[in-house]
């Protein structure tokens, strides 16, 4: 209950922040269709040649968009507006306020903040995943409750590659660039990995497991998941967050504050 409270108090105040900015909603109520639309024309385009890509047919391949939108979504609402500013809280020394606080920094780091105007792509992914899963026959409880579980451990392997990479901020000046190649691997998610190159694929599996991220979850939606990649795939989210929070602690304990 108290994190929750926390959460309230942290999203009120950036949600009263990010309202004295309205323009910025009116341009991503522009630019949130159009990603929207050239993803669809892109499918369109590519299925009106074939009709199965990587063996994925359209309505398929719409939840992959779909999932692909959530987590652009989710990237833009929470991972960047908050983790994106701790080179600057290292920098400018505000992470030392942040340490002193009896709560914990590394979920004030992550969740603090909250853009508003990226919300958008989330409820335009949402609705590609309920046409995919209407266009497929797959409403059902047992196929929803499978996506949730996959989106939510993909998510949290979204956050536990972004929170790697910022944190690695603390001995490297600049990590945008990182982010920005990171996010160019994740926009090739939009697509099945199963039409990729055997060598983009492997990148995308075993190297930076983007597949897990998008696919994944898509493929609960088409009733294409097997029980060991569903398994591989919490696995990897619990292996990642471990991962990414212990990092972190040594981060933690390197950091000699902007004023020493």
């Amino acid at each position: 209950m108290r994190v929750l409270r926390l959460l309230r108090s942290f999203w009120t105040n950036a949600l009263q922040v990010e309202l004295e900015f309205r323009a910025d909603l009116l341009i991503n109520l522009i630019n949130a269709p159009l990603m929207f639309g050239a993803g669809l024309a892109v499918l369109a385009a590519v299925f009106a040649e074939t009709s199965s890509v990587g063996g994925w047919s359209f309505d398929e391949a719409v939840a992959v968009l779909g999932v692909f939108l959530i987590v652009d979504g989710f990237v833009g609402t929470i991972l960047s507006p908050n983790l994106g500013r701790l080179p600057e809280y290292i920098r400018l020394g505000n992470l030392d306020y942040m340490l002193l606080m009896p709560v914990g920094s590394h979920f004030q780091v992550s969740l603090r903040h909250l853009n508003l105007w990226e919300a958008p792509n989330l409820l335009l992914g949402s609705a590609l995943v309920i046409y995919s899963m209407l266009a497929l026959d797959r409403v059902d409880p047992a196929t929803i409750a499978l996506f949730l579980l996959m989106l939510t451990a993909g998510l949290a392997t979204a956050f536990a590659l972004w929170s790697l990479i910022y944190t690695s901020a603390f001995w490297f000046v600049r990590v945008s660039n990182l982010e920005v190649m990171f996010r160019t691997l994740v926009d090739v998610g939009r697509f099945p990995v199963s039409a990729l190159p055997p060598w983009l694929r492997l990148l995308l599996t075993a190297v930076l497991p983007v597949a897990f991220i998008t696919n994944v979850p898509a493929a609960a939606v088409a009733g294409r998941l097997d029980w060991a990649t569903g398994l591989l795939a919490l696995l990897i989210a619990a292996v990642a967050l471990a991962v990414s929070y212990l990092f972190w602690c040594r981060a933690v304990a390197s950091y000699t504050s902007a004023s020493s």
